[in-house]
């Protein structure tokens, strides 16, 4: 039985749901040029560290890191 419940959620479809103004026509960098699909591509490559509005470092996709002896990350 547990078995079969990993199996069912390794395969649980996502969806992805972001209020934009439109449909995006693609979503290869060198065929976009809409608003649009900027929004896309932007929150697809998010790095694992952003900087917040006050330019600090905060996580992006990353969940935590550590920053070495010698003061790099």
């Amino acid at each position: 039985m547990i078995l079969a419940l990993a199996s069912l959620t390794a395969h649980a479809e996502v969806v992805y749901n972001r209020g934009n103004n439109a449909n995006p026509e693609a979503l290869d960098q060198h065929k976009t040029s809409t608003i649009a699909e900027a929004n896309i591509l932007a929150d697809l490559y998010e790095g694992l560290l952003v900087y917040d509005i006050a330019a600090k470092v905060t996580p992006g996709m990353a969940k935590s890191w550590e920053t070495s002896p010698d003061g790099y990350v």
